[in-house]
């Protein structure tokens, strides 16, 4: 993880007359070559000049040195590289052929042995550091993914960079395959095992081109007028048995990959589109959770167990909002109940200050050949907020349930043998950032230091409907720290839960099938092996670390395909959110395809502007024209560099 706190080694030492202080830890190393180590909270820069070769996400040793309001790093040694392949375009530098490296946080170019073997300029390749020398790095290259900035290439490089693997080894697929085979005999097996609820109405609610349903949900009235929610998850656990192929490929993807032309699954297709994926008018196995609702949506009683289910009915979420609204498709009756009950509970989540940023998700309409045909907002409905309630109550109801089996040893330390989802309070000098910004705006919100999630629930509902309330989401969403698994519980600030997990997405997070087996072993009184539990810890941090490398390669290629799409319309003008402000200018989000671009104060020419902080507003100095986050503007899309994600605008009046 990019800013590890934990120390492997310590010690200090004496050079003239001053106390350094030695350890080894990740560091972050950013564009311009300076890099940053985070210890006990405490930032400490890295100069370039004191890098010593280290690169963004390096093991390394240091030396702490402490100085009056600059406290400096310095690398004594290189441990462990993080990567040493890297992707990157040739490039013409001083007459010479260079691979220039797409990451940011790369901040030298590569430099490569075998001149022979370097392609033409403007080609995308992949190159595999072998040595440094003088500073430089020099290795060969590996991979030639084809011309830049043509679909296949950067879409390629991009799986690359990020270490996701589209191919499944043959023992994996074979594994999953063997299941397949073994169908009818497996189902004949577990009806006699577990509970048979195929007469229970259920459904599914997916995407309209959804190829897995890795969650159901049934309802039955109880004789008392209660109702009894079930929350049916694909029984992966039953499939992936641990230390198998299937389980040490899942273990190492960790997730699903959703780019914007294709998914690359955790699991292999015989089980992610088949036997894992609860298809209507199919029997499947399902670990379910069944919850007794009275009137006021109170958890009466709840059981957890592995069953036999058979959804009657796939809705894609805009039938199910047809259904709700117009009563025109199957089981209105049903969505009805599903519904109100789903809008009960968010708005006693909202009491309890649980957070909603929102829906800022586009999709993206390709052609045959990957080129962007169109880019189309996400519309976040009912139908999607009662599938979220849902998962919710049975990602908490299981965190509680096991936090009944945890106990205390020997030493008074309870034992870590379970995953949460967490959430931790938001960094203090982001949070009074945040609150300098929506103060400039003209609200009011506390001092940083007694921010509550229901301080930011408050906020963005008086900011609803207003011109600002999309730029106030995305502040507030900057703000707030990142949602990591951990086998600590410190609650999840954001949902305002003191207890949270992640149990209802198996099929695309290896995280959710932990919770599963460590669920069964919960309902069965046993304990997961001792070696397991030792290696919970770590395995929790390589799913972070994997969950960023995943995230961004999504975000990445859905950057491209917007800067893509703005190629095609430089010398429009549209509208927009001002969305950013800085000293060299505002940053302005298309209110169409949700794609920034910048418009530079060197472009505005009517006057002189400047960065009036206190207001978050670039001022004109002689007409005292302000431009202020959140504001509406109109702009000329006027240039694109689609090597760079870079999109110039200009300000329309």
């Amino acid at each position: 993880m990019s800013h590890t706190q934990k120390r492997n080694q310590s010690h200090k030492n004496t050079h003239k007359g001053k106390t350094k202080e030695r350890i080894t830890q990740t560091i972050s190393v950013f564009g311009k070559g300076e890099g940053l180590v985070v210890v006990n909270g405490k930032e400490y820069r890295v100069y370039p000049e004191d890098l010593n070769t280290a690169l963004d996400g390096d093991t390394v040793a240091l030396e702490l040195q402490e100085r009056k309001n600059n406290p400096k790093a310095k690398v004594v040694k290189i441990e462990k590289r993080k990567r040493t392949k890297f992707v990157g375009t040739v490039k013409k530098e001083s007459g010479s052929l260079i691979v220039s490296p797409d990451s940011r946080r790369m901040y030298t170019p590569l430099f490569i042995e075998d001149k022979n073997s370097i392609p033409e300029e403007g080609t995308k390749v992949a190159v595999q550091i072998s040595e440094w020398k003088g500073g430089k790095p020099y290795g060969k290259i590996i991979t030639v993914f084809g011309k830049q900035n043509e679909h296949k290439t950067e879409i390629s490089s991009i799986l690359f960079e990020h270490d996701i693997d589209t191919n499944f080894p043959p023992n994996v697929t074979a594994e999953g395959e063997s299941f397949e085979k073994a169908w009818e005999s497996i189902l004949i097996h577990e009806l006699e095992v577990r509970k048979d609820l195929r007469t229970t109405p259920t459904i599914t609610i997916d995407p309209v081109d959804a190829k897995d349903f890795d969650d159901a949900l049934s309802l039955t009235t109880l004789p008392n007028g209660n109702i009894e929610v079930g929350v049916h998850i694909a029984d992966v656990s039953h499939f992936v048995l641990p230390d198998s192929a299937l389980d040490k490929e899942a273990s190492i993807r960790a997730f699903s990959v959703y780019l914007v032309d294709r998914t690359i699954p955790m699991l292999p297709e015989s089980l992610s589109n088949n036997l894992c994926s609860l298809k209507p008018n199919e029997d499947r196995l399902a670990f379910s959770c069944l919850f007794e609702l009275d009137s006021e949506n109170r958890v009466v009683n709840e059981w957890f167990g592995k069953t036999v289910i058979h959804s009657e009915h796939r809705f894609s979420y805009e039938e199910a909002q047809s259904s709700i609204e117009n009563g025109d498709q199957p089981l209105h009756d049903m969505l009805t109940i599903f519904n109100t009950r789903a809008k009960k509970m968010q708005a006693e989540r909202s009491k309890e200050g649980s957070i909603d940023f929102g829906d800022s998700e586009v999709r993206f309409e390709l052609d045959e050949n990957g080129a962007v045909v169109d880019i189309h907002k996400k519309t976040r409905m009912d139908a999607h907020r009662l599938v979220e309630e849902y998962m919710l109550l049975a990602n908490r109801r299981v965190a509680r349930f096991m936090e009944k089996f945890t106990e205390v040893n020997d030493t008074g330390n309870i034992p870590l043998y379970f995953l949460y989802r967490i959430h931790d309070n938001p960094h203090a000098e982001r949070m009074e950032t945040f609150a300098q910004f929506v103060r400039a705006l003209g609200y009011t919100f506390p001092d940083a230091s007694k921010v509550s999630a229901n301080d930011i629930t408050t906020l963005l509902h008086k900011a609803k409907d207003t011109p600002e309330s999309g730029v106030i989401n995305t502040a507030a969403l900057r703000t707030m720290s990142k949602a990591i698994y951990s086998t600590k519980n410190i609650g999840h600030f954001g949902l305002a839960f003191d207890t949270y997990t992640h149990f209802t997405s198996p099929i695309r997070r290896y995280a959710d099938l932990i919770v599963h087996r460590l669920l069964q072993h919960a309902l069965d009184n046993t304990k997961p092996e001792q070696s397991f539990i030792k290696k919970l810890p770590k395995l929790s941090e390589y799913i972070c670390e994997r969950e960023l490398d995943v995230v961004d390669a999504e975000r990445q290629s859905i950057r491209f395909k917007q800067v893509e799409y703005m190629q095609r319309h430089v010398g429009e003008v549209r509208k927009g959110i001002i969305n950013g402000i800085t000293e060299w200018g505002m940053y302005v989000e298309d209110s169409e395809t949700k794609t920034e671009g910048l418009i530079s104060i060197r472009s505005m020419k009517d006057d002189y502007y400047s960065l009036d902080k206190k207001s978050y507003a670039l001022v004109g100095r002689d007409n005292k024209q302000q431009y202020q986050l959140g504001d509406e503007v109109a702009f000329l899309v006027k240039a694109v560099r689609l090597e760079e994600r870079q999109i110039d605008f200009e300000l329309k009046k």
